[in-house]
């Protein structure tokens, strides 16, 4: 413990460069991981092992990044996504609650109106006014 402190401690130590440097890695190769499989049907657990932690680990880990649970957090950032596309483009519902990874059309409605009390039918409707 003295030694870590010692070489952490130092302000001009190339150890110390080289553990915080693989902190900034192991923290960004964290990031990528969940990044790269945001719109992928992924579990949780599966996202754990592809970042060498275990479960419990990862989810730690993930609410020290994003400040929430990992389901809750991609749920947010798909539902975004998806109000993103539902006024950009002319995809179905469907096609976007697919390219959004929701399991099926009926859940991604569900869940689209859970959060902001309309419909994604509606709600583009609603904003091509």
């Amino acid at each position: 413990t003295e030694l870590v402190y010692l070489i952490a401690t130092q302000d001009e130590g190339c150890i110390r460069s080289r553990m915080l440097s693989s902190v900034d890695a192991a923290r960004e190769g964290f990031e990528q991981v969940i990044y790269e499989h945001l719109f992928k049907p992924v579990s949780i657990e599966s996202l754990a092992e592809k970042t060498n932690r275990s479960l419990t680990s990862f989810k730690k880990e993930f609410k020290r990044h994003f400040l929430v649970p990992p389901h809750r957090w991609f749920i947010h950032q798909r539902l975004m996504q998806s109000r993103m596309l539902l006024v950009s483009t002319t995809k179905s519902v469907s096609e976007i609650g697919h390219e959004c990874a929701f399991p099926n059309t009926s859940h991604f409605i569900k869940l689209f109106k859970s959060r902001y009390n309309i419909t994604p039918a509606l709600y583009r409707k609603t904003m091509k006014r």
